[in-house]
């Protein structure tokens, strides 16, 4: 079976020689076998891959074989992938979790920073996914493993968010609380995030990111440019579109477009 791969695809995996050793953990036999194959002819650096179907499998060849990325299937014949990370305790793996299309399940792994792909897999998704694996690999953060674990936590116990997000930056990531984030700003592929005690961070990822991202946490797109937390709004100064005095006491431009829904928001407060 042939897969197409981009162009802008990173030389990485094709030039260091094959040392990596890869686990893939899923119930079904054929999602295995075409990620290994994938592997097999795109990513020379693995140069052992083994396969479970259970939770109890998994950790047998993880402490046998002491794998360096797993590829973890969410739900799996009754168990779930965060069975088998409570099985293991302290890891020193790389995880990327491998997830129907769930929406749910989708937003709880952004709003983590936490590695995932979706069925059916894309090989050049999973290219990218195994160079981000190998370069966290060099430089191994705990963070990681607390954010596995708010994940897992957030997962197994209700559908809601927890209080806090991790923020992708240029230098890692940062964990926030939600309700601290006053308002986000556009700039470039970039979003800066103002934050109630006035201090700012520039995170790597859009601002389209964190508007899908916080949809259900009382944000709202105000102009192309800002999306503003609901509960910072302190007053509304009429114009075109307005603007929009936020509690850090900073002026955010309303957009006409979005003028309507905005009222709708305040109406009968």
């Amino acid at each position: 079976m042939e897969y197409a791969v981009s162009p802008n695809s990173s030389l990485i995996l094709k030039n260091m020689p094959g040392q990596l050793t890869a686990l893939i953990v899923d119930d079904e036999i054929h999602n295995r076998n075409v990620l290994e194959q994938m592997l097999r002819k795109h990513t020379p650096v693995i140069s052992s891959i083994y396969q479970a179907d259970t939770v109890k499998q998994a950790t047998q060849l993880i402490n046998e074989y002491q794998p360096k990325i797993v590829l973890l299937d969410i739900q799996m014949n009754g168990e779930t992938g965060f069975d088998l990370l409570q099985q293991i305790g302290d890891f020193n793996f790389e995880v990327i979790f491998i997830t129907a299309h769930d929406n749910y399940a989708i937003k709880a792994f952004r709003f983590n920073a936490v590695d995932y792909l979706l069925k059916p897999v894309v090989v050049n998704e999973l290219i990218e996914a195994i160079e981000k694996a190998i370069k966290k690999l060099s430089g191994h953060s705990g963070n990681y493993r607390d954010n596995i674990n708010r994940l897992s936590q957030q997962m197994h116990n209700s559908k809601e968010f927890t209080d806090s997000i991790t923020i992708a930056t240029t230098e890692g990531f940062l964990v926030l609380r939600v309700r601290d984030i006053v308002y986000c700003q556009a700039s470039n592929n970039y979003t800066i995030i103002y934050l109630a005690d006035h201090k700012k961070v520039t995170s790597s990822q859009t601002l389209g990111f964190y508007e899908e991202l916080l949809s259900d946490s009382n944000f709202f797109r105000t102009h192309r440019s800002y999306l503003i937390n609901i509960a910072h709004v302190t007053s509304y100064k009429k114009g075109e579109g307005g603007y929009i005095t936020m509690t850090n006491g900073d002026e955010v431009e309303l957009g006409r477009n979005h003028k309507t829904d905005f009222m709708h928001l305040f109406k009968g407060q």
